[in-house]
């Protein structure tokens, strides 16, 4: 998977996960595009951050992101896009500070619901 590929899966793999909150509130929020700006491969574990639009009913916002890297990536061509996509049945990989308006990705961290 290319990278411009995975922000757009990402974009619909976390409205996913919103429509699956177990928080009824969430199920109402979703994203409306990634604009990711910048990797640091100097913080550990290293990130890409940026802006993301988030949509909570009507009202439209830009947040910030953070999406955390694999410690072992030291490049942007380090970076194995698709092992980055969480599959549909792992959850707990997105964090929301709603007062910050900043969204928190850790998709190597997700795991299943447990039964």
């Amino acid at each position: 998977m290319e990278e411009r590929d995975f922000w757009k899966r990402m974009e619909y793999r976390l409205c996913a996960e919103f429509r699956g909150a177990a928080e009824p509130r969430l199920r109402y929020m979703w994203c409306d595009g990634f604009l990711p700006q910048g990797y640091d491969f100097e913080h550990s574990p290293p990130v890409i951050q940026g802006h993301v639009w988030m949509v909570l009913g009507q009202q439209q916002e830009l947040w910030t992101f953070s999406l955390l890297l694999p410690v072992t990536a030291q490049s942007p061509g380090d970076i194995d896009w698709g092992k980055l996509m969480p599959s549909g049945d792992l959850t707990h990989w997105v964090t929301l500070d709603q007062p910050k308006r900043h969204l928190m990705l850790d998709p190597l961290g997700a795991s299943a619901d447990p039964a």
